[in-house]
C-alpha cells in the first residue's frame, strides 16, 4: 500500500480529507510544481512537513496529510516514471516555458525524484483525483 505525504495548512487539509460525504477533497487541477500542475505527494512525511513549515507561518497551521492508497486500484493508474536527469530536464523546460501551473504530461500520475532520497508523485488525471478521493485511500491529517 503505497504511503504518501502531502504538506499543506491545516485546514486544506481537513478539507481533503473529507468534504461531508464521506470523499476526499482533492482537486488535481488546483496545484503546480516541477512537473507541472498536479496534486503533488512525496513519500517522506518529515520532509513534506520541512517544505510546509517553510511555506506558511505557524498561525496558518503547517501540517501533513497522510494518503494510504489501495495498491490494486494504485498499480492500475498510468504512471510515467523519471530519473534523475528526465526530472531535472522537464522541470527546466516547464519553467523556461513558463508552463509550470499548466502543463500535464497526459499520464494518471508522474513518479520522479525530489530529491536524492526522496520520491514525489504528481497525480494529474480525473482518474488519479477519484482514486485520490474515494475509498480506496484513506486521507489522515497529521
Amino acid at each position: 500500500m503505497p504511503r504518501l505525504f502531502h504538506g499543506t495548512r491545516h485546514a486544506d487539509a481537513t478539507a481533503m480529507q473529507d468534504d461531508g460525504t464521506g470523499q476526499g477533497g482533492i482537486d488535481v487541477t488546483r496545484g503546480s510544481g516541477e512537473f507541472g500542475q498536479g496534486f503533488y505527494a512525496q513519500d517522506s512525511g518529515a520532509n513534506a512537513l520541512t517544505f510546509v513549515q517553510n511555506k506558511f507561518p505557524m498561525n496558518q497551521r503547517p501540517c501533513v496529510l497522510q494518503l494510504d492508497i489501495g495498491d490494486h486500484q494504485y498499480n492500475g493508474l498510468s504512471k510515467r516514471l523519471l530519473d534523475a536527469k528526465l526530472a531535472a530536464r522537464l522541470t527546466r523546460r516547464l519553467r523556461s516555458n513558463g508552463t509550470v501551473a499548466t502543463h500535464i504530461e497526459g499520464v494518471d500520475v508522474v513518479v520522479g525524484p525530489l530529491s536524492q532520497w526522496v520520491e514525489q508523485q504528481k497525480f494529474e488525471s480525473a482518474a488519479a483525483q477519484t482514486l485520490l478521493n474515494g475509498p480506496n485511500t484513506q486521507r489522515t491529517v497529521l
